[in-house]
């Protein structure tokens, strides 16, 4: 039997047990903050709660790093390493759906997760999107692209990603999207899109979603008991507020979107007063001269001559 290390435990508290995942894991941030500040002001053992409003108890390891403990049982613990073959059994044998499953990436929902153009309050598609906490930016396929017609420039940008190692030679215009959540629904949020790179088609993903693009809704991924993903939609007002999505945790050949266009290629004309565009993405139909809020949609679709071709 192992224990705690002598002093090892700044307190020494059983919270009772929950009864929903969310009390388990859920921080409150309100909470948690109070309880640094308390800690910070010569309190004793700070304590974080949980949404369940249990207490997560404060210890110390050897070495001195500081952590916090919640469900901690009573009596001796003993890691999942030091389980007999036959309890190990038993107990796998209740935890099928998690051991049994392979470890991947994780994917949302089908569904859950869309790409808007800021001039439209309808979706332009839901591509089979991966959430890689270890990206500094988005990707894109430039099937997705050709599919929606998404504006597009060159780029010098280069991703960090703990999956793919990527330098970009085009990005989207991406102050024209949106990232949206649970679209249509009472806890929808749409975000604005962070810098994405356009990379060749893969079969791993259509759409990877980065750290800076979820950065405004504080995600974070629980794999246990199953892959789920969650997020505080305004963690401004409403901190305790935790919205979960289910996730996927291999890659699987999603539908087709047909080929339907919310930004078709601008035409631009060289005349004696300027350069016009139609069709500009930003404005409308309209033609009009071009301007500094649309020459960011010019260099990607314009031929050495100055004009696009259709």
């Amino acid at each position: 039997m192992s224990g705690y290390a002598q002093g090892g435990a700044a307190a020494v508290t059983t919270p009772a047990p929950a009864t929903k995942w969310q009390a388990d894991h859920a921080k409150r941030p309100g909470q948690q903050q109070a309880a640094q500040q308390q800690q910070g002001a010569g309190g004793g053992a700070a304590a974080a709660a949980t949404t369940g409003g249990e207490l997560a108890v404060q210890h110390r390891a050897a070495n001195g790093v500081v952590y916090f403990v919640y469900g901690d049982p009573q009596g001796p613990f003993t890691s999942i390493r030091t389980l007999s073959p036959e309890r190990k059994q038993r107990l796998l044998a209740t935890n099928r759906i998690y051991f049994g499953a392979d470890p991947h990436m994780f994917y949302y929902t089908d569904g859950s997760i869309g790409l808007a153009a800021n001039s439209s309050s309808s979706m332009l598609g839901h591509p089979q999107s991966l959430r890689d906490h270890s990206a500094t930016i988005n990707i894109i396929t430039d099937e997705m692209v050709d599919i929606h017609g998404l504006p597009v420039r060159p780029t010098s940008r280069q991703l960090a990603t703990g999956a793919v190692k990527v330098a970009g030679t085009h990005e989207l215009v991406h102050e024209l999207l949106s990232v949206c959540l649970l679209l249509g629904s009472r806890h929808s949020v749409r975000v604005p899109m962070t810098p994405t790179l356009v990379v060749p088609k893969t079969h791993l993903f259509d759409f990877l979603n980065s750290n800076p693009q979820m950065h405004a809704v504080a995600d974070f991924i629980m794999t246990y008991p199953s892959p789920q993903l969650h997020f505080r939609p305004n963690v401004l007002e409403h901190p305790d507020l935790l919205v979960t999505i289910p996730m996927r945790n291999a890659p699987h050949p999603p539908p087709r979107p047909s080929h339907s266009k919310h930004f078709e290629k601008p035409a631009f004309d060289v005349l004696p007063k300027g350069v016009t565009v139609h069709g500009c993405p930003i404005h409308g139909e309209n033609t009009h001269l071009l301007h500094v809020q649309c020459e960011v949609i010019r260099e990607p679709w314009c031929s050495s001559s100055g004009v696009v071709a259709i």
